[in-house]
């Protein structure tokens, strides 16, 4: 909470200095837009986001606020990529809203950064990892807090080498078929591939539903020691445990996966 309640408070002081529409009434609350999914695969984790910077916002106000000026935040589901572009031009339009914060969607934390570039506002994105945000579609008014997928790769891919898990082992991949599964894929696929492992295939897994007996099929098929997933938490129940389940009895897994079709995991990747 200390982190989450700190980068609020620096933003809010930073966007304060930093932009003059912000100080010409400071008497007047700071308003501050906030989007994240609270519906769909990413549903879960935008529902904490929210109690999050609600608990950050009470806790700063409490405190006497930014420079004596207290925050506001109006969070709103962005659903997806072009919805949340669409509510990010309105709140600045319409809600009048000093800076946009958010997302954990990378496609929408996409459009978002593009809004904020073209308004020539901040946007202060603390969630969204995919390393597209990072390079060429970055933009001087968007701030990452979150790490981007090649530094998650990496330091989770050295504790799996350390471990005896990469090196001279088969692996099949899992991806959430969207812009942060790809970009994770592809990364995760070449840090497997250089330190001595095998990529024997990867599935792309829909985004709204759990990983299906036809991914397993796979997978086995596949002759995989491990498998690798990212997935998003509708699709979370299929994780490298299977592997060994699948070995053990694998019409039991399949059997189980179905029964367990449509339920909501809290295991994310974004």
């Amino acid at each position: 909470m200390t982190t989450r309640r700190s980068v609020l408070k620096a933003s809010a002081a930073a966007a304060a200095l930093s932009f003059p529409f912000i100080s010409k009434a400071q008497s007047d609350k700071i308003k501050i837009g906030h989007l994240t999914p609270l519906t769909g695969f990413l549903g879960a984790l935008g529902e904490y986001a929210v109690k999050g910077i609600r608990i950050a916002t009470e806790e700063i106000n409490a405190a006497g606020g930014v420079m004596g000026r207290q925050l506001e935040v109006m969070s709103e589901d962005s659903v997806n990529p072009a919805t949340a572009s669409i509510k990010a031009q309105r709140m600045l339009d319409q809600d009048k809203v000093e800076f946009l914060m958010g997302e954990i969607n990378s496609a929408s934390a996409k459009t978002i950064m593009q809004v904020a570039a073209r308004n020539k506002r901040l946007f202060l994105q603390v969630g969204a990892r995919s390393d597209v945000l990072r390079g060429a579609d970055c933009n001087r008014y968007t701030f990452h807090v979150d790490i981007p997928v090649t530094v998650m790769v990496n330091a989770a891919g050295q504790a799996l080498l350390r471990d005896g898990l990469i090196k001279g082992k088969r692996v099949f991949c899992l991806t959430s078929d969207y812009l942060f599964g790809h970009d994770l894929a592809k990364t995760a696929k070449a840090f497997i591939a250089a330190n001595g492992g095998t990529v024997t295939g990867d599935e792309l897994t829909e985004t709204n539903i759990v990983a299906s007996a036809l991914n397993i099929d796979a997978a086995q098929s596949a002759n995989a020691g491990a498998a690798a997933s990212s997935v998003a938490p509708s699709t979370a129940s299929f994780s490298a445990r299977a592997t060994s389940a699948w070995r053990d009895n694998p019409r039991a897994l399949r059997a189980a996966q179905k029964r367990r079709h449509g339920a909501r995991v809290t295991q994310a990747t974004r």
